[in-house]
């Protein structure tokens, strides 16, 4: 198997994001995802089922232990947070593979900021080059 995966102590499996290589710099897009959760909010306030499943769905990632709660950046640290809604039967496939720790911090979730531990379904470095 590929030198980048590897099994942890719990025996689950560990893998790296599939970023593109050469691999650019991403830039901090904390700003957009905080624009991005503000008709997010307003929405769930006029339609209550819908925050209900939404509340459940985020309930299901903490209990299941496919987020955590981020440490607070270093200074000039690299990150990404862009939001990612995953419905689909494969979810938990994707859940089945945690997040190198140190591509972590390019998954992280607002408004208090949390970081993925499994791979995310949808993901751009997920995606099929379209080159």
């Amino acid at each position: 198997m590929n030198k980048e995966f590897s099994k942890d102590n719990t025996n689950s499996w560990v893998a790296p994001l599939p970023f593109r290589s050469p691999r650019q710099r991403l830039p901090n897009n904390r700003e957009q995802a905080l624009n991005r959760l503000m008709p997010l909010r307003w929405t769930l306030v006029k339609k209550p089922e819908m925050k209900e499943h939404f509340v459940d769905f985020m309930k299901k990632i903490f209990s299941n232990g496919h987020a955590e709660l981020a440490p607070a950046l270093k200074k000039d640290q690299e990150c990404w947070s862009e939001p990612v809604a995953v419905m689909s039967d494969i979810q938990q496939m994707f859940h089945s593979f945690l997040v190198r720790e140190d591509h972590r911090d390019y998954l992280r979730s607002e408004v208090v900021e949390f970081r993925m531990k499994v791979h995310v379904f949808g993901n751009c470095p997920s995606r099929p080059s379209t080159d």
